[in-house]
């Protein structure tokens, strides 16, 4: 379920990181993936347009957040179907002790993944964090530009 819940946000994220960066389109140009490292990720989230600020914070918080939901729940999932295979019957205490445990662990798994996640991306929306040409900033504007959303707050020629 959890894997369903993630799907549409990697489709995005893969359109925004890969699919409209390869683009021979001027100025795009065929940003290579390297250049589409954490500067990318920066400029989004220190852009001077508010809107494109607020979305792409926004959709990097869903990401996230759908990855720790994600990765919470399908780890714990496979590693009991790992077991399912070595294990003998409990008894009904030492079940509901495993499932008060489980719980715990997937809450404070979710939290730290989250934690872990947004405060290396939060540090990122101060503009003096990473230098960014002038031009890389043009076609990285040129993807936003292409994108959905963000593609609603800049102008059309």
């Amino acid at each position: 379920m959890s894997g369903w819940l993630l799907a549409p946000f990697v489709v995005h994220h893969a359109a925004l990181n890969r699919l409209i960066p390869s683009m021979d389109r001027a100025p795009i140009s065929g940003l290579s993936p390297s250049e589409l490292d954490y500067s990318f990720v920066s400029h989004t989230l220190s852009h001077p347009t508010t809107g494109v600020k607020a979305t792409m914070a926004l959709a990097y918080t869903v990401l996230v957040g759908a990855f720790a939901v994600h990765a919470t729940y399908a780890v714990p999932a496979l590693l009991r179907f790992a077991k399912r295979s070595s294990s003998s019957a409990a008894s009904p205490a030492k079940r509901t002790r495993r499932r008060r445990l489980s719980r715990a662990t997937i809450s404070s798994s979710l939290a730290g993944i989250l934690l872990a996640s947004l405060l290396s991306v939060v540090p990122l929306r101060h503009t003096d964090r990473l230098t960014i040409s002038a031009s890389l900033k043009a076609r990285y504007d040129a993807v936003l530009a292409y994108a959905w959303p963000t593609h609603f707050f800049f102008r059309t020629s």
